[in-house]
């Protein structure tokens, strides 16, 4: 008879001394998932080096985008035009994409995969420590960071704004300017002017 946890029945033909523990894989996937860490640890050989050649096509799309000579790269190989966008910003949306089903492919097993490849079932006893363990990453390392990016966008795109109004109103200020004849005040005059206003 197996092993019996909660409403679970631990079937397995090996003796539970050699079971991979579902903890320790979680912890593969969250911090060496994207290399396939998780997947060599429980013996997934196959989807353990798929991910990790995942991850060098997007890590090297990442280092390829930095470099200055684009254009003289996809002269010398011209073929690599057909396959690669033609700029950095191209470049690294194509890693951001190969990331992203990576990641995703990850999370989904670090949830679903309950079993060792001759279908013995993982230990799971830390179970509610190991989902605790999930959320926390997710928020430390995703939603956070994602939510620090948008407000840190919101700022930078309100800044443009504000610059850019201010662009306008200086301009037509300058316009009025030189249609009443008058000149136009140079930066050295604006501080002279705001000096003897503090003055």
């Amino acid at each position: 008879m197996g092993i019996v946890k909660g409403s679970d029945t631990y079937n397995n033909k090996k003796p539970r001394s050699q079971w991979k523990n579902r903890f320790i894989y979680t912890i593969c996937g969250l911090f060496a998932g994207l290399v396939g860490g998780h997947n060599f640890y429980l013996g997934r050989k196959l989807a353990a080096i798929t991910q990790l050649m995942m991850a060098i096509v997007w890590i090297s799309l990442l280092a390829f985008a930095q470099t200055e000579s684009l254009p003289e790269f996809f002269e010398r190989f011209p073929m690599l035009a057909y396959i690669l966008p033609g700029s950095s910003s191209g470049i690294v949306t194509l890693a951001t994409i190969v990331f992203a089903i990576e990641l995703i492919w990850v999370y989904a097993e670090i949830f679903t995969v309950k079993r060792e490849p001759d279908g013995d079932a993982m230990d799971d006893e830390a179970g509610p420590v190991r989902i605790l363990l999930i959320f926390a990453f997710i928020f430390s390392f995703i939603i956070l960071p994602g939510i620090l990016y948008g407000v840190t966008s919101c700022q930078d795109a309100l800044e443009s704004k504000n610059n850019r109004i201010a662009d306008e109103m200086r301009a037509e200020r300058h316009r009025r300017l030189i249609e009443q004849g008058r000149p136009i005040p140079t930066q050295q005059d604006i501080q002279q002017e705001l000096e003897s206003t503090i003055d």
